[in-house]
């Protein structure tokens, strides 16, 4: 990460544990200078992609394995344990109260603590594109909803739709509970249709929303005890009420649902929910939402113009065959964006035009999580209080479009205010950071005015290596460096936790 190290260097990484072995790993060869190849710059690209940010395990990983080999290779392996031992250790953050503000702390802490960053990106982007109002579900029901996320993410995306549709969360957020036969309400089925699967311009008209709708009916939410982790707690639970179902014969977005009917003329519960499964599995494997969800997933990791044109033959078109080949699981359609040119292209892009080239505004969920991945810490409630102040809060989206992924959203000047208390109050973990020689500078090394610069710059680099994976930009350089100069040589750690602020703030750490 220093200045004036241009060329061809053997770097290894060693790892300590807390008895002091340690052990090196293979050394492998970086380039570093301009050359659009280099590997550093690759493996951050990738990371801000695909996770959030240049948190250091992942990083060293990538710089071993080569980051696109790297990436592809946490995408195809089996999943592991972490996810649910993350999500063990979310629960004890908190207490059994649950209170909104405690469950959204979970949700943090999972994002946080999870071992493998791009699982930890994956279930933030489902969780926002079937999002529900934590203000309106109650905490009980986000937590467990959310808990259900975790454990699906990586499946095919029809077993998401389902777990979406028993979710007692989603049921009460779109009103579902309220929809029977004879008084449909047609808010679930809409937003199935319009953001859940096909899309707004995925073809389907009003009466296949009313259809929709009606074979919904029946599903619900009922009191069930639960006796943990509270005594005696009533909780909801999914439930499929034959009564409430409209058996009638229907269609939807061209797939024929025959009548669901017994002999005496009631509803034959095990073929009214059968139709339910039936259209789910049809709009989950339906090349309009392979489409729509390519979309989405180019955008959201890509942006909009390195992407491509909407659902063209390039990137987009490869992630929508991947998506309808492999059953909408997310990681393989991840892994087609990844082996894709356009990836490459993007990388390439960033490599020679530097970290901000086609970077996109971090959303504040975003920023929240990287700041403390990158440093190793996880602190749920300062990223809650930090989501909260920004008008960002997790879960409490109020409309079920989600949170948008237009980097306009972000850019306003409370967005703006709210990270940089978010950094200010970080700053102190930040430079406690850096090693003990790069918080206040030893005599020798202000001992001379040159000797003080190199030091000033020294600890810049550090800084911005830690948070950015790579060094500044001039302009952000010069800006971090202004402030140790201004202390002269009385320079303090108050003075170097000022610059870690900064530089946490500025474009080169405020972008994905």
């Amino acid at each position: 990460m220093l200045r004036g190290i241009a060329g061809e260097h053997a770097v290894s990484v060693r790892l300590e544990d807390a008895a002091k072995n340690r052990t090196d790993t293979a050394a492998v060869a970086v380039r570093v200078g301009g050359d659009r190849g280099e590997r550093l710059a690759e493996a951050v690209f990738v990371l801000n992609r695909l996770g959030f940010g240049p948190e250091p395990a992942a990083l060293a990983d990538a710089l071993v394995e080569g980051p696109r080999a790297w990436a592809l290779a946490q995408l195809r392996k089996p999943g592991g344990p972490g996810a649910a031992a993350a999500l063990a250790r979310a629960a004890s953050v908190a207490s059994d109260d649950f209170a909104g503000g405690q469950v959204q702390r979970r949700g943090l802490s999972w994002l946080l603590a999870v071992p493998d960053p791009l699982k930890a990106r994956r279930v933030a982007f489902l969780d926002n594109h079937f999002t529900t109002w934590i203000q309106k579900v109650q905490p009980e029901r986000q937590a467990a909803s959310f808990g259900d996320l975790v454990e699906a993410a990586d499946r095919p995306f029809f077993e998401l739709l389902l777990a979406s549709a028993t979710s007692p969360s989603m049921l009460r957020y779109l009103d579902q509970q309220r929809s029977f036969v004879g008084r449909i309400n047609e808010n679930y089925a809409r937003e199935i249709l319009e953001l859940h699967t096909v899309g707004v311009h995925g073809g389907y008209t009003q009466q296949d929303v009313t259809d929709l709708a009606a074979v919904l009916t029946g599903l619900t939410a009922a009191h069930a005890v639960d006796n943990a982790p509270i005594a005696n707690r009533v909780r909801q639970a999914f439930a499929f009420v034959p009564g409430r179902h409209d058996p009638r014969a229907a269609e939807v977005f061209g797939l024929d649902l025959p009548t669901a009917t017994n002999a005496e003329g009631g509803v034959d519960a095990v073929a009214a929910f059968d139709r339910i499964r039936r259209v789910l599995e049809a709009l989950a494997a339906h090349p309009a939402t392979a489409a729509y969800l390519a979309d989405k997933l180019a955008d959201h990791h890509l942006g909009a113009a390195e992407a491509g044109d909407r659902r063209d033959a390039g990137v987009r078109g490869a992630m929508a065959e991947a998506f309808l080949r492999h059953q909408g699981r997310l990681p393989e359609v991840l892994d087609a964006m990844v082996e894709h040119p356009a990836f490459a292209a993007a990388m390439a892009r960033a490599v020679e035009s530097g970290p901000t080239a086609d970077a996109r505004v971090a959303r504040p969920l975003d920023a929240a999580v990287r700041l403390q991945r990158v440093m190793g810490q996880v602190e749920p409630n300062a990223a809650a209080s930090y989501l909260a102040g920004a008008g960002f809060a997790l879960f409490n989206r109020e409309t079920p479009d989600g949170y948008p992924d237009e980097d306009a959203a972000y850019a306003d000047s409370n967005a703006t205010l709210q990270r940089w208390r978010y950094a200010a109050r970080a700053a102190a973990r930040i430079a406690n950071g850096l090693p003990y020689a790069l918080r206040k500078p030893t005599p020798d090394a202000a001992s001379t005015p040159a000797k003080l610069a190199a030091w000033r710059q020294r600890v810049v680099d550090t800084l911005a290596g830690t948070l950015t994976g790579g060094l500044l930009l001039e302009p952000s350089n010069a800006a971090a460096l202004s402030v140790l100069e201004a202390a002269g040589a009385s320079v303090s750690d108050r003075d170097v936790r000022t610059v870690a602020a900064l530089v946490s703030q500025l474009p080169e750490a405020a972008l994905r």
